[in-house]
């Protein structure tokens, strides 16, 4: 079956296989000639793949440890941006924790992750990428992971809902788990934080954040949303809902807008003094070059970041296709980069570049050319 995506040649050939596979799959989770841009498709397809449970966590990766948690919710919901139904935000915020058996008992400070997960802020769980991730960074920096759930539009959360939550979340996380400095994980909404957690200046500064295929513009202002806005995998028109449903759909693109919500609205100054960032995201995506543009914000501002482009790489590639080369040096890079953050001292950060290094020369010999595009203010 020829497949549909006018991109398809330009992923990275380990990818187009998984290509291949959404243009069978999707025709069958189609009901009745719906639309895949309808919202009742969109449902049914973010909670199927939302729905991750605690035994997940505790059953699949060995050595790590699980709590849950509630704490109260003290900000009100933001009514402004929807018109599909009256907003009945949950009382609490419900956190998921995870940690290595190697500090059960001991009382010595180690790095926090706080996770923000992904899906365009319509949906996804605090479980979805947890325990991979969770998993990763206590093995490789010892470190305890905090995911926090917060509301998604457009049923519980619109406007500033979503990084409220999470900003609540993480004023917990720095009064109940005595650890060093933190790194934010997470999309567009951990650029979000950084924002408000830097503009309150009694905070607990950040020690980082880190975006990964960062959501950042809520208009067609590059020109990348341009291009790809067809096909079977995520492209423009997959985001442009995830912002009406948040926003609400008369105000995308609107100048009432703000930088909370839509983080690429910041200037300059909104953004000095912000800590050191990280920045990824694939060439063939709708998200690349607005990407770009933060980074170039993030220049302009003085502020130390990271900005690596990986050729052939659709949206969330290094999670549908993880043993993929690019995949695996797009991790690289991570692991990389969060050591420059973190460093142990246990020789792990020189281990990180040398595998950065060793993939990154078998993947661009293999393929006869730069398979990626980095871009640093130090």
């Amino acid at each position: 079956m020829a497949d549909p995506n006018p991109f398809f040649g330009l992923y990275d050939v380990e990818l187009q296989e998984h290509s291949k596979k959404e243009t069978n799959d999707l025709p069958k989770q189609l009901k009745n000639g719906e639309s895949r841009f309808s919202w009742e498709f969109q449902q049914r397809r973010r909670k199927a793949n939302a729905d991750k449970t605690r035994d997940d966590i505790e059953a699949g990766y060995e050595g790590l440890n699980y709590r849950g948690f509630s704490i109260p919710r003290t900000s009100e919901p933001d009514n402004v941006a929807t018109k599909i139904t009256k907003l009945e935000p949950p009382k609490d915020i419900d956190l998921a924790v995870v940690w290595p058996n190697s500090i059960e008992t001991s009382q010595e400070k180690v790095p926090c992750f706080f996770f923000i997960h992904g899906g365009a802020r319509v949906g996804s769980s605090r479980f979805v990428g947890l325990g991979v991730n969770g998993h990763r960074w206590a093995e490789e920096f010892n470190a305890v992971t905090v995911s926090v759930e917060y509301r998604l539009a457009p049923n519980q959360g619109v406007g500033e809902d979503p990084v409220n939550d999470c900003y609540e979340a993480l004023d917990w996380v720095f009064q109940q788990i005595p650890r060093d400095d933190g790194t934010s994980s997470g999309g567009g909404l951990a650029a979000s934080l950084g924002m408000k957690w830097k503009d309150d200046t009694d905070k607990h500064p950040l020690g980082g954040i880190f975006m990964e295929a960062p959501q950042l513009a809520d208009r067609n202002m590059t020109d990348s949303k341009q291009p790809f806005d067809d096909g079977n995998m995520f492209i423009w028109r997959d985001a442009l809902l995830g912002w009406k449903c948040s926003l609400g759909e008369d105000r995308v693109g609107r100048d009432d807008v703000t930088k909370y919500e839509v983080p690429a609205l910041a200037q300059p100054n909104d953004l000095r003094g912000l800590p050191p960032v990280y920045l990824d995201v694939g060439s063939v995506e709708p998200f690349r070059d607005e990407v770009e543009y933060f980074a170039d914000l993030l220049s302009r501002a003085g502020v130390r970041y990271s900005c690596y482009v990986f050729e052939g790489g659709f949206h969330g590639y290094f999670a549908a296709v993880p043993d993929a080369l690019i995949s695996r040096l797009t991790q690289a890079a991570r692991k990389m980069e969060l050591h420059s953050l973190i460093d142990c001292g246990n020789g792990k950060k020189e281990e990180s570049i040398e595998e950065y290094e060793e993939l990154k020369k078998e993947l661009e010999d293999l393929r006869g050319r730069p398979m990626v595009t980095v871009k640093k203010s130090y």
